[in-house]
């Protein structure tokens, strides 16, 4: 009640005296107080309509006949193309995963950027391999490659060898190699769901105008693996693995679908994608000079159809359709997100154009200015800090409602995150036992310091001089060590 009575004299004084005859301090209550209440509405808005779509989805989901899909003799060739470099660890793991998904026609294309370790000879040994003849004409350039191999074993598998050129060099070169309608960008490190592809082929056989397709991405540490599939979900023991998977419940769950009525997602994770192998022929395949060639290809992608005034669809489905290996230490952590925020800085700097575009409807005028917000947000909290800190040091603005605003943003943050999770447990239940739900809770409640160390990185990535080619960071410690961790 003398917080409520502190905010009506507060608004009393403000009418009275006017903004302009306020004090420094005061002033900048304000101006940051009233960006958070923006931020918020934003969010909040964000939030509801993740809700709805999460929840629409759920209805939609026992709907699906995914085995009248699944015995469909007019599916579509999927063709996995997945870039490795030094992936011994999991490469045969995945390999295997992705030829015994029960979606009947499939390709998978593994393309050995230059492994530095055995990648190559682990798959040289565990499917057999021989040499074989280019199998198309290449559309895209790409680094020299040293010759192709197909299997014995396994007719569906075909393994690209080359000289090192980064990983969107290497998804190029899979695409070079391929011939399917539809292909499927996916990480050396992904295990993926039975039902993924019945899934994701959906929204292009209904709609033709789909020229892209993704779902959210699990994390498996922690997880059970048995015969390369997830066999039992569980929440990680670590608690730095554990603030990983709430990320991305909240980026998937809340943000991503928030922004689904805009039609404007801006990355399809390089974990899994499914695109229309013309659309990729048409923007001209991966940029080799992108730190995060994920979020640059999907923007090109908008820029292309928005100026040309072609109709497309990029469907987004909340359900979890693979899993991949999470970062179990800061400093890894650090150089993932350091090179996402970088990517990200370089991205929307190249295409600063389509900021407040028109032409570019809710990707220029809505998601693009909302990117910009979000690279500056923590300069705008930092200097917040510091600036009301000074302000009560020096007596002008009162230390109490200083600290109302700054805890009223913690706990902001932790109701977006106990958002996202009763979303995903009301429509998916993943993560079901009692030890799990203590873990989590032991996570929400520690989720602010979280968000501090991502803030550091945020800010270290807005400097991104663009390279003149992007090298790789895998940085994977394998399936078998990360489970039950």
């Amino acid at each position: 009640m003398s917080l409520l009575n502190d905010m009506v004299n507060f608004f009393n004084m403000l009418t009275l005296i006017g903004f302009s005859n306020l004090s420094w301090g005061w002033k900048a209550f304000i101006i940051y107080g009233t960006i958070f209440v923006v931020f918020t509405l934003i969010s909040l808005t964000q939030a509801i309509i993740g809700c709805v779509a999460v929840l629409l989805r759920f209805r939609e989901v026992p709907a699906e006949d995914v085995y009248k899909v699944l015995k469909s003799n007019s599916l579509p060739t999927i063709t996995f193309v997945v870039p490795a470099y030094n992936e011994n660890k999991d490469i045969v793991h995945t390999v295997k995963n992705m030829l015994s998904l029960s979606y009947r026609y499939k390709r998978v294309i593994i393309v050995n950027d230059g492994s530095t370790d055995n990648t190559f000879e682990l798959l040289n040994n565990n499917f057999f391999l021989h040499p074989v003849p280019p199998s198309s004409p290449g559309i895209f350039e790409t680094s020299e490659i040293k010759s192709y191999y197909a299997s014995t074993k396994y007719p569906d598998l075909l393994v690209v060898d080359k000289v090192n050129g980064g990983k969107a060099d290497a998804l190029n070169a899979g695409l070079n190699a391929c011939s399917s309608e539809i292909v499927v960008c996916a990480d050396a490190d992904t295990l993926v769901d039975d039902m993924a592809l019945n899934r994701l082929i959906r929204p292009f056989l209904l709609h033709p105008n789909t020229v892209a397709a993704h779902a959210s991405i699990g994390n498996v540490n922690g997880c059970t693996i048995a015969d390369n599939r997830i066999a039992k979900v569980n929440f990680p023991k670590k608690m730095l693995l554990g603030f990983q998977v709430i990320d991305f419940m909240k980026g998937f769950l809340v943000e991503r679908l928030g922004l689904s009525w805009t039609q404007g997602t801006l990355v399809i994770p390089g974990n899994f994608g499914m695109f229309k192998m013309k659309t990729l022929i048409d923007i001209g395949g991966y940029d080799r000079s992108s730190i995060i060639e994920d979020t640059e290809i999907i923007t090109r992608m908008h820029m292309y159809y928005l100026s040309k005034k072609i109709p497309y669809r990029i469907e987004y489905l909340p359900d979890i359709v693979a899993w991949t290996e999470a970062p179990e230490t800061i400093r890894t952590l650090g150089k993932q997100r350091l090179r996402w925020y970088k990517g990200t800085t370089q991205n929307i700097w190249q295409y600063r154009n389509m900021w407040f575009n028109p032409k570019y409807r809710s990707i220029g005028l809505f998601v693009c200015p909302m990117t910009v917000f979000e690279k500056i947000a923590p300069l705008i909290e930092i200097s917040g800090f510091i600036i009301l800190m000074l302000a009560i040091f020096n007596s002008q603005v009162d230390p109490f409602l200083v600290l109302s605003l700054a805890a009223v943003s913690w706990c902001f943050l932790i109701l977006l995150v106990l958002l996202s999770l009763v979303i995903e447990f009301i429509a998916y239940e993943t993560y079901t036992s009692w030890i799990d739900f203590l873990r989590i809770l032991k996570c929400v409640f520690c989720y602010t310091g979280y968000h501090y160390l991502l803030m550091w990185w945020r800010v270290k990535g807005l400097y991104a001089p663009k390279p003149k080619r992007a090298g790789w960071t895998p940085i994977r410690e394998g399936y078998e060590r990360v489970q039950n961790q």
